[in-house]
């Protein structure tokens, strides 16, 4: 029995067809699978997955991530009760008085200037090892201990001092930039009726 060239064509065809199906059908089992591997939690309309769980333990200080490693169930409960509370306040329409719509928008506003600030402003704050000793030789006073005349090492303060440049850096590049920012838009107030506001 010979095949014509269209028959081949045709066979081959569908054999790429049925190929592309199993592959498909494969990485949807193969992600269904990972997915459920990674949902912590599950309910009515609850889903705490673990990259929610890892956003929200690391967030906030180091004390309260060290609670969470020792608290892993307390805080995956929390995080359940967080969403129920959510979605019973969305089904009330919390969301729509007017006060809630206004604190969110002021939330929001600050979470952009906090995230713009990082991104854009801050990201390039540096404080090199020179840096640091230089303000430790210039600033020996103020690694006295108090109540001795003992005098802490560099090696001791050395994060510190760092931590506190670069704040210092920050606050400095930060309040540079605002000063740019106002002078560009020309922001006038008026004076007297700040003064006269009743609070």
């Amino acid at each position: 029995m010979k095949l014509s060239a269209r028959s081949v064509v045709g066979l081959l065809l569908s054999l790429l067809v049925i190929f592309v199906i199993v592959v498909f059908g494969l990485l949807r089992t193969l992600r269904i699978k990972e997915s459920r591997q990674n949902i912590l939690a599950k309910g009515k309309g609850v889903k705490i997955t673990v990259a929610d769980f890892n956003r929200f333990s690391s967030s906030g200080p180091d004390f309260y991530r060290d609670f969470i490693r020792k608290n892993r169930g307390q805080f995956l409960d929390d995080l359940v009760n967080r969403e129920l509370l959510f979605q019973e306040a969305k089904r009330r329409k919390i969301d729509r008085l007017e006060s809630v719509r206004q604190e969110l928008q002021d939330r929001k506003k600050n979470i952009l200037v906090e995230a713009f600030a990082r991104k854009e402003i801050l990201r390039e704050v540096k404080v090199s090892k020179e840096e640091v000793k230089s303000y430790y030789q210039k600033h020996q006073e103020e690694f006295i201990l108090p109540d001795s005349d003992e005098k802490q090492s560099f090696e001791e303060v050395e994060n510190k001092i760092k931590a506190f440049l670069i704040k210092s850096k920050e606050i400095e590049l930060f309040g540079n930039y605002l000063k740019e920012l106002r002078k560009k838009a020309k922001v006038k107030i008026n004076e007297e009726l700040l003064n006269n506001l009743q609070l």
